[in-house]
């Protein structure tokens, strides 16, 4: 993987919609070895890489997509088995969203989602900005949605830091509600 050389690639994402499956996901979903590869190539990749950069942006706005229309299926195959999500730190601990700190695995997963969207009508991402650091990868953005009973507006900042292994799979999947915090984390505090 890249983190020995500590390289940082930034660019900027735009939100795509898809009310679908693509080709890549169903084929991910048929044939397992399929994404597995896919994972592989992108983890050996220099972050430097134009190769990278192209299949890591369509890959997360993909992702991106496939959690607006909530196809958790989908989702759930970029994770190891083993992944371990933490909420935002103000909001876990049965804090302010009551949030747990920690979800695992990728049942915990399902729980999160279930317990993140439980609030909302309507809830999407929108990308601004990938900061690619090999092994781990941030994603800023804005979370948009519409409470379920209330009707009330909401748009949020939204940080997602996630580490990968050696194989591409996402092992560590951290959320921030302030992007200077999340910045901050990862050592390019604004």
């Amino acid at each position: 993987m890249a983190q020995e050389s500590a390289e940082v690639v930034r660019c900027k994402l735009l939100p795509r919609s898809r009310p679908t499956r693509t080709v890549q996901e169903r084929l991910a979903l048929r044939y397992p070895w399929f994404l597995a590869l896919w994972q592989r190539v992108l983890a050996r990749l220099s972050p430097r890489s134009r190769l990278r950069q192209a299949l890591l942006t369509r890959t997360l706005q993909n992702g991106l997509a496939a959690y607006d229309r909530g196809d958790i299926e989908i989702v759930l195959l970029a994770y190891d088995p083993d992944v371990e999500f933490i909420a935002p730190v103000a909001h876990g601990a049965q804090g302010t969203l009551g949030l747990a700190p920690i979800y695992r695995g990728r049942e915990g997963y399902r729980e999160l989602d279930a317990d993140w969207r439980s609030a909302w009508g309507t809830l999407r991402v929108e990308p601004q900005e990938l900061i690619d650091f090999g092994d781990r990868f941030l994603v800023i953005g804005q979370m948009i949605g519409r409470g379920r009973g209330s009707g009330v507006s909401i748009s949020q900042d939204i940080a997602v830091l996630t580490t990968l292994n050696h194989a591409g799979r996402i092992i560590r999947e951290q959320r921030y509600f302030d992007h200077g915090e999340a910045l901050k984390a990862v050592g390019l505090a604004e």
